[in-house]
């Protein structure tokens, strides 16, 4: 399993290239030696741990959504990222994701976020989903505004 290249949590299914499994997932630390890894879908779960998602730094494509995520301070060095969805979750700070400049996709909806200066250099984002938050200032994300075709808030 070292060479691992897709893991997809939901329900059981086991074929081709991943693996699916839904259930209530509360430790991810048997992941944290895939380090080849570059799909990882666990959602659903009542995961509120995501430290050992750290060392998965191949990871290009990772949906967290559905859990009970507070701390990503997990994510920060996940470089490879083009694609994160933690939606639906319990988190406040973003500033781990500010070093994230691959992001293409980022879905932060229904979270408790207030503050997105994070995401001000992510100019690479083409798709941003902030909606159900308590953000009353967007300005951290105008320089990019215009190259987003999938957004669900308006600047001003």
């Amino acid at each position: 399993m070292i060479n691992l290249r897709w893991l997809h949590f939901s329900d059981l299914v086991i074929g081709g290239n991943e693996i699916i499994i839904e259930s209530e997932i509360m430790d991810v630390s048997p992941l944290s030696n895939l380090t080849n890894l570059e799909h990882l879908s666990i959602f659903g779960t009542r995961l509120a741990d995501i430290s050992p998602i750290a060392n998965l730094t191949n990871l290009n494509d990772l949906n967290l959504s559905y859990n009970d995520l507070a701390d990503i301070s997990g994510l920060a060095n996940l470089n490879n990222l083009e694609e994160l969805d933690i939606s639906n979750n319990k988190i406040i700070d973003i500033s781990p994701l500010a070093s994230l400049t691959n992001l293409r996709y980022l879905e932060l909806d229904n979270n408790k976020i207030m503050d997105i200066s994070a995401l001000s250099n992510l100019i690479n984002l083409r798709r941003l989903k902030l909606g159900g938050n308590q953000i009353t200032d967007y300005s951290p994300v105008a320089g990019y505004y215009e190259n987003l075709y999938d957004v669900d808030f308006e600047l001003y």
